[in-house]
This record gives structure tokens, C-alpha cells and sequence, in this order.
């Protein structure tokens, strides 16, 4: 998540050792005013139009000032991951602000397996074109080895877009198990929601912690 709050570099060890140890939370410190520029200008307001199939036709003159940034934001974001990430663990990656580290993660490990959950809609295939970095984007989703929609429609939205503008075709296997196929490799396409177990809930309402 975005907290865009400033902390002063002498502070950022001792904080991320509480974090770590209290939380299992790893935070990242970026430049002043890059967290609010990538968030909130160019995911709030450009790729969430774009993924709900509305479209600010100003705002996707100014994107190519957001791009630059946003690949960079998430190839420190990758980074830290590989930092962190056990052999043999998924890396669970969630919407839209991320689209590109599964890409930087392939990068400096092409055997990690990833998975990229979509909770928002998949956009059609006249408003996708309209990103000037989709092809980057789409190599990217290619990176992963599962992703997930929340519906069919947009499993199927995601499979035609691949096809007009990558080649791939749309497989299924015994089972049911739905993927594209790109340079050899299947990534798995699964109708799943992100949900929380209300058991959890009430685990940590009744603790002392």
C-alpha cells in the first residue's frame, strides 16, 4: 500500500527492523514525491479509468510523463521481493499499480513462480490500445505463471487481447485448467477472488495482541 509519509533516512533501519519483527511487513522508501506522482497521478487516474473501460481523454495525452516512473517504482519493488522471497515460495503479486514486476522479477530470476491477481475488471481490447506502454505490459503478464480474474468475461477479454496483439491462442487442458501459451511456457488463466477468512478475523479480535 501507498502511505506517501516522508521518513527521514536515519530512522528508516530501526523502522524497518519493527516492521519486520511485529508485522512481517517490508517497506520501501522511495524519493519524495514519487509514491503520490505514480499512485495518485498515473494509477488513480489513467490506469484505473483505463481497467473500468473509462477513459479521460486529456489524461491519456500526459501518461508518457508517468510511465518512466511507474517502471521504475516497480522494478525497486521487484527487487526488494527477490530480496525476501524464500526458494520454492509463489510471489503473490495484486493489481494494477504492479503490472511490471513481474517482468523485473523474471529478469533476475526467470524459474520464480509468480502470480498476478487481478481484483479489479480486465479492460477491453479498444481501451487497452490506448496505453502507450501496453505491449510492455502485456510481455510482462507473460512473466507469470497463474493469474487470476474475476470473472470469465474478462479471462476472455484477456485471451483476445493476447491473441491480436501477441499471437498466443487460448488452450484448455483435462480439468478444465485454462492458459496461453507464449515461447513454450503456459500461464494459467482461474476465475478467483481475493477474500478474507473470517476466521482469521476473529482470531486476532480475540487475542491480546
Amino acid at each position: 500500500s501507498d502511505l506517501d509519509i516522508h521518513i527521514d533516512e536515519k530512522y528508516r533501519s530501526e523502522l524497518s527492523t519493527y516492521l519486520f519483527q511485529n508485522f512481517d511487513a517490508i517497506p520501501i522508501f522511495l524519493e519524495d514525491g514519487h509514491s503520490h506522482k505514480m499512485f495518485s497521478d498515473y494509477c488513480k487516474k489513467i490506469l484505473h479509468d483505463v481497467f473500468f473501460n473509462s477513459i479521460d481523454i486529456k489524461s491519456l495525452y500526459i501518461q508518457e510523463d508517468y510511465i518512466n516512473l511507474y517502471e521504475k517504482i516497480n522494478k525497486i519493488i521487484a527487487e526488494k521481493v527477490l530480496e525476501n522471497v524464500e526458494n520454492h515460495t509463489m510471489v503473490y503479486i495484486r493489481d494494477y499499480p504492479l503490472l511490471m514486476v513481474p517482468k523485473y522479477i523474471c529478469q533476475k530470476n526467470p524459474k520464480q513462480s509468480i502470480c498476478f491477481s487481478f481484483t479489479t475488471q480486465f479492460p477491453n481490447i479498444e481501451v487497452m490500445k490506448k496505453l502507450y506502454n501496453k505491449n510492455e505490459i502485456l510481455d510482462s503478464l507473460l512473466c507469470c505463471d497463474l493469474i487470476c480474474f474475476n470473472s470469465s468475461e474478462y479471462i476472455k477479454r484477456f485471451s483476445g487481447i493476447m491473441h491480436d496483439a501477441k499471437g498466443t491462442s487460448f488452450y484448455c487442458e483435462k480439468g478444465g485448467h485454462m492458459y496461453v501459451k507464449e515461447y513454450g511456457k503456459k500461464v494459467y488463466l482461474r476465475v478467483a477472488t481475493a477474500s478474507t477468512d473470517p476466521a482469521f478475523v476473529c482470531y486476532y479480535q480475540d487475542s491480546s495482541d
